[in-house]
């Protein structure tokens, strides 16, 4: 069996909670986004715009693959821009129709550090580094949005 890759984390990359982050295991035991994720391994959002339990990531052990699906959320998860609709399939690689019947949407998908998600207003990404704290975590963000495709707004550096 291979070893699965170091676990991962989502951190939220905008708005009010920029550097909330919650670690992804190595177990397989989804990590749980949303206004109310419940207990255990979650990120609760201030969000009125997510649901209650808007969507899980997990790593797959046996795939070694970081996997995200949307719950049932109101208004969508949207993965790179593109809806999330759940539930996730059998096969991660199967493809849902959208509402028009042409466009495939995703309803699980392999995350990368190069994805971005969205629940609501806010803005999440999957880190490979575990920050120690929401100091380290904005660094990683910063790391992570300079580098990729990243659409996130920064702030312009200031030189005086």
């Amino acid at each position: 069996m291979a070893t699965p890759h170091a676990p991962g984390c989502l951190i939220i990359v905008s708005g009010p909670q920029a550097g909330t982050f919650a670690p992804i295991g190595a177990s397989g035991n989804p990590v749980i986004v949303g206004r109310e994720p419940g207990s255990g391994t979650g990120i609760q959002l201030l969000d009125p715009a997510a649901s209650r339990r808007h969507l899980a990531a997990r790593f797959d052990p046996d795939t070694n693959r970081f996997l995200v699906a949307d719950l049932g959320s109101a208004n969508g998860t949207f993965f790179n821009g593109r809806a999330l609709v759940g539930p996730p399939p059998a096969d991660p690689s199967a493809a849902a129709l959208d509402a028009h019947g042409t466009e495939p949407t995703l309803s699980e998908s392999t995350l990368t550090e190069d994805d971005e998600l969205r629940a609501g207003d806010t803005t999440i990404m999957l880190s490979l580094a575990i920050p120690a704290d929401r100091a380290s975590a904005l660094a990683v963000v910063r790391k992570i949005t300079e580098g990729g495709k990243s659409t996130i707004v920064r702030k312009p550096d200031r030189h005086h």
